[in-house]
């Protein structure tokens, strides 16, 4: 395992809850379970859902999917998503930070690299830059590798 998110993080942010410019895309902030009393768009998990999960599931997933919390989450994970593939194409120092840690993991004895996300495209590139590469299999999940004007074209190489 190749850990490499500190590297994104400001210096003295611990990683709880989410970061100071995320704070004002959160509507209603707080506990899930207060923002579900405030929310009348969230339906109780009791109500009827159409899936084809185990009805516990069915019930939390439609009961969450009406919440404006998450709805703030998820676009935060998206925003903080596309802000770390920025930064690992314009940040050198990031960049380079990030291939080291995955080289370092890479022995002889790897035959498979299971990456995701911008995980792949780091891998990617790390496999390469190394010079004495062993031969093996990069499995990519969900990843931007082929995406063309954000990711493809800025590829090393």
């Amino acid at each position: 395992m190749a850990f490499y998110g500190d590297l994104f993080r400001t210096a003295g942010y611990g990683g709880l809850g989410p970061p100071s410019w995320m704070l004002p895309m959160f509507r209603t902030g707080g506990n899930p379970r207060q923002n579900r009393r405030r929310e009348s768009g969230v339906r109780s998990p009791a109500a009827p859902a159409r899936m084809r999960t185990p009805h516990l599931v069915q019930r939390a997933l439609d009961a969450l999917s009406h919440s404006s919390f998450f709805a703030g989450l998820s676009e935060c994970t998206m925003i903080s998503s596309a802000r770390q593939v920025r930064r690992y194409f314009t940040e050198p120092d990031v960049r380079s930070g990030i291939q080291d840690r995955i080289a370092r993991r890479i022995t002889r004895e790897t035959e498979v690299i299971v990456a995701h996300a911008l995980g792949t495209v780091a891998a990617y590139e790390t496999l390469h830059a190394l010079p004495d590469c062993p031969d093996l299999t990069l499995v990519t999940l969900g990843s931007p590798l082929a995406v063309r004007n954000l990711v493809f074209e800025r590829l090393m190489p």
